[in-house]
């Protein structure tokens, strides 16, 4: 019959909502444009940093200066602790970086949701690096650098791990407790991430420096994708421990 192939559809992949990073008044955001190419042949000065609707009107122009790294065969370029103030309301927009000479784009970033600097207490703000570059993030050449921004994750679990050592007392035929460790652990869930952003957790989870609303955890289960084939948004889970929970309770 006219029209059939031979490629079974998959109908339930309705629902093309990309998950909105989400960028709050005031608060730092810093990010890498990690190319695997080197960028050579762009003026690095021509490039301007601006914010559009979602109409297309350009309604902050030169929002932040761009930083670069110079690296063997060109440079990169990274965004560092970019605050947004002018923003009058909250509502959905996009980063550009364009070429101020042809006025063509050169990097479109995926859509953002603003926030004003009161509406953020459903959201964590997460920090990371790592001690060597990682993903084409030129870390070693950027000491002081961190990826910086608030993202939606929800605790949904809180397992603590307890070590115990026990000795049988003489005197009195008890068990004792001749030392415990005390390690607290968290589950944590992605809310609704499309692929960019699984992908974006994926990559985070491989970091060694790691801090969620300003406090350090080290990852204890990378990444895991609840995957849902009908929808294009899905949920999923990493696992950390608290670097600043750990106890050690030493007796006799």
């Amino acid at each position: 019959m006219a029209g059939l192939t031979t490629v079974l559809p998959n109908n339930y992949n309705k629902n093309k909502c990309p998950y909105y990073y989400k960028i709050a008044e005031g608060s730092p955001t810093s990010h890498f444009l990690n190319f695997a190419t080197p960028i050579s042949g762009v003026t690095f000065s021509n490039l301007r940093l601006s914010v559009f609707d979602v109409a297309g009107v350009e309604v902050i122009v030169d929002v932040w200066p761009l930083s670069k790294v110079d690296i063997t065969g060109g440079y990169r370029i990274y965004i560092d602790k970019m605050e947004i103030d002018s923003l009058m309301s909250k509502g959905i927009y996009r980063l550009v970086i364009y070429d101020t000479t042809t006025s063509l784009a050169f990097h479109v970033f995926n859509w953002f949701q603003f926030r004003l600097g009161d509406n953020t207490d459903d959201l964590v703000y997460i920090s990371y690096r790592n001690s060597t570059n990682l993903f084409n993030i030129n870390y070693e050449e950027l000491p002081t650098y961190r990826n910086e921004f608030f993202i939606d994750l929800n605790q949904i679990e809180n397992e603590p791990e307890y070590d115990l050592t026990d000795y049988l007392e003489a005197s009195t035929g008890y068990l004792r407790n001749q030392k415990s460790q005390l390690r607290d652990s968290y589950t944590l869930e992605g809310y609704f991430f499309d692929k960019a952003a699984n992908d974006g957790m994926k990559a985070f989870c491989m970091h060694d420096d790691i801090e969620i609303n300003f406090r350090p955890y080290q990852i204890k289960e990378g990444y895991q994708i609840e995957t849902n084939i009908r929808n294009n948004v899905s949920k999923g889970t990493f696992e950390v421990w608290d670097q600043l929970a750990n106890e050690t309770n030493l007796k006799g």
